[in-house]
């Protein structure tokens, strides 16, 4: 029961921004974008429809029915920089910038991963996270897309089997008298 509280805890804390610098040239169709998310992780899907990458406010994926989506926004490396000033290395190089930003839902950081190896594999970008300042390798968003997305899965499994989560939502009531916490009779809590 620990676990799931802090798990809980860890949703509920952690926030993201994944900023991905690139030629705006070089953007990607939707198919292009689609298979080679595909090759990195068979079966991975977008789900909204976009005639330009650079038009899109965000994104959605899916795998085996589990949907994630996120923010995007886009700017060009003038405008970038003045948001992420650490980048500036990399100013030369490109001229374009996308930030992925999603709040706490580890399916829509590790689907992004996905779409950041892709987005490296199709036109040499270049990952970088805002909240430490560092730049990615492939080799890291590769492996820390694919074991986020397969951990998420799992802990969504394990938790939706449980006898107090109702379609994805937790019944509290039950869920805190199982933890040995009774609720007062002035106590009033939502269904």
């Amino acid at each position: 029961m620990c676990g799931i509280l802090l798990y809980c805890y860890y949703l509920a804390s952690n926030n993201g921004t994944i900023v991905l610098f690139l030629n705006q040239s070089q953007f990607p169709s939707k198919e292009e974008l689609a298979n080679a998310c595909l090759a990195i992780f068979p079966g991975l899907k977008i789900e909204n429809d976009f005639v330009s990458l650079e038009k899109a406010s965000g994104m959605e994926f899916s795998y085996n029915g589990h949907e994630a989506s996120w923010s995007m926004y886009c700017y060009d490396m003038e405008e970038a920089l003045q948001y992420y000033p650490d980048a500036e290395s990399v100013s030369d190089k490109y001229d374009y910038c996308i930030s992925f930003e999603f709040g706490s839902d580890i399916l829509a950081v590790s689907y992004a991963e996905i779409m950041c190896v892709a987005m490296i594999d199709i036109c040499n970008a270049t990952a970088y996270c805002d909240e430490s300042s560092e730049f990615y390798t492939r080799e890291e968003l590769v492996k820390s897309g694919i074991s986020g997305i397969k951990n998420e899965i799992q802990n969504r499994e394990i938790i939706n089997a449980l006898p107090y989560v109702k379609k994805g939502k937790i019944d509290l009531k039950s869920f805190l008298r199982d933890l040995g916490l009774h609720m007062q009779d002035y106590m009033v809590l939502p269904d």
